[in-house]
């Protein structure tokens, strides 16, 4: 469904990204393990279209993305929440989430009880100010404003900083159900022990580079990566 070609990225002289590829296919929840560092967060922000790769390509459902603004690629269903959130943390829960729906305002409505279905927390707080919200909370609007655009691939990036113990576990649920429910998922993250739980398929990256890909259970038995994320 959404696909990344010998992509690279230079800022200056510096080389951030060099050649990745890798593909989320439709139905699964696809993993970007990796440190701080690692040039994840860049990566996405090519993928999102507001950085533009100094070489590679970007497909999405079979077509070229690559020079598409970024409003073009969440029309085509592409939508990213995107590391540390970005709130409007000065309006309402439900005025967030209509700004979530700006490419998809035919059914506003229809899909906004389709939100508050899947998460239904926020029903009961859509006139509460971010700002007073918890960060686990803050994360979960995140997280429904992404659909709010109806996308058919939704990247989270980093969504697992800053949110307490507590709610982790949580938010994986509620990732594996939008995934249950058709939505393809990019997950972007540190925290290997959690994301292993449910990543169907996991690219792991370091210094810019994709160094171990695989479906789930074969990047769990790696020995190297055992060793760097789990000390084992």
């Amino acid at each position: 469904m959404l696909a990344v070609d010998n992509l690279s990225y230079s800022y200056g002289k510096i080389a951030v990204l060099r050649q990745i590829s890798l593909e989320v296919k439709e139905g699964q929840i696809t993993a970007i393990l990796g440190p701080n560092g690692s040039g994840k967060s860049t990566l996405v922000n090519n993928i999102a279209g507001l950085l533009t790769p100094s070489a590679g390509s970007i497909y999405f459902k079979g077509q070229d993305i690559t020079k598409l603004p970024p409003h073009e690629r969440v029309k085509r269903g592409i939508s990213v929440v995107p590391e540390r959130r970005r709130l409007f943390d000065h309006l309402t829960v439900l005025e967030n989430l209509k700004a979530g729906a700006l490419t998809n305002r035919a059914n506003l409505e229809g899909k906004l009880e389709e939100v508050y279905s899947l998460l239904p927390i926020l029903k009961e707080r859509g006139r509460q100010i971010v700002s007073t919200m918890s960060g686990g909370e803050q994360q979960v609007v995140a997280l429904a404003r992404g659909l709010m655009a109806n996308p058919s691939v939704l990247i989270l990036d980093e969504p697992l900083l800053g949110v307490q113990p507590s709610i982790v576990s949580d938010l994986i649920q509620d990732f594996k159900k939008i995934s249950e429910l058709g939505t393809s998922i990019l997950l972007v993250e540190q925290n290997f022990f959690q994301v292993s739980r449910i990543m169907d398929w996991a690219y792991i990256m370091e210094h810019g580079e994709v160094t171990a890909r695989g479906p789930a259970k074969e990047i769990i038995e790696n020995p190297a990566v055992r060793t760097a994320y789990l000390g084992l």
